[in-house]
């Protein structure tokens, strides 16, 4: 089966910032960056029961997934029913736990 994945406002704003803040320190890792973060949205399409419910989902309620890219992580929910996967946010590693808010 193929999913059809869509990303929400607040994952490509998130992609944008990352994007802006990777360039500015170097635009061959930036491109680097995009290249890894499109190829895991397609395997995505896919594969996307292959990565665990992240520790967060739990207390949120609701089962997110992530994928990681380098120091980011792809936080997405898959509705099965609808073979859709939402990547809802691209976090990155350092900061605090996802929260529902944060969703």
């Amino acid at each position: 089966m193929i999913f059809r994945v869509i990303l929400t406002d607040l994952a490509v704003k998130d992609v944008e910032t990352a994007a802006d803040f990777i360039w500015a320190e170097s635009p061959e890792n930036c491109r680097r960056w995009l290249t890894e973060f499109w190829q895991a949205v397609d395997m995505l399409k896919s594969m996307p029961f292959r990565h665990a419910l992240i520790p967060e989902a739990e207390p949120i309620g609701i089962p997110y997934r992530s994928v990681s890219v380098h120091s980011h992580r792809l936080i997405y929910r898959v509705d099965e029913k609808q073979s859709k996967v939402y990547v809802v946010r691209v976090y990155h590693g350092a900061r605090k736990p996802l929260s529902f808010e944060d969703v």
